[in-house]
């Protein structure tokens, strides 16, 4: 049996580009970005513009919509207790990147070093 999604009366939408824009900036702050899909960013985005909330375990949505004012629930554990922000610092040397910035090699360029997303 077929049934159209006009029949179910289901709506379709997606996020505008300022807000996903301001979405993606956002979890550039936090350093999540990386760590988040182009359907995580658009369903942020698409809670943000609606003025709606999201019910998702993942911690790095929850994080960006925590920072963004979106109400969000869990759906099976508790879900985060605290907003973190992030950073990609190197194990040897210290050395930091912006959060923002896409790491082709897990390898530091000045000592050989992993590096790692840390918290903040």
């Amino acid at each position: 049996m077929h049934i159209l999604l006009d029949q179910l009366e289901i709506n379709i939408l997606t996020p505008d580009n300022d807000d996903l824009k301001r979405i993606e900036n956002l979890a550039k702050a936090t350093g999540d970005i990386n760590g988040l899909s182009p359907v995580d960013l658009d369903v942020l985005a698409l809670a943000m513009s609606i003025d709606g909330g999201i019910a998702t375990d993942d911690h790095r949505v929850q994080n960006v919509a925590e920072s963004a004012g979106i109400y969000w629930i869990p759906v099976i554990g508790e879900g985060i207790s605290e907003k973190w922000d992030w950073i990609m610092k190197c194990r040897g040397c210290g050395k930091i990147w912006p959060s923002e910035m896409d790491i082709v090699s897990r390898e530091c360029d000045d000592c050989g070093s992993e590096i790692r997303l840390v918290r903040k």
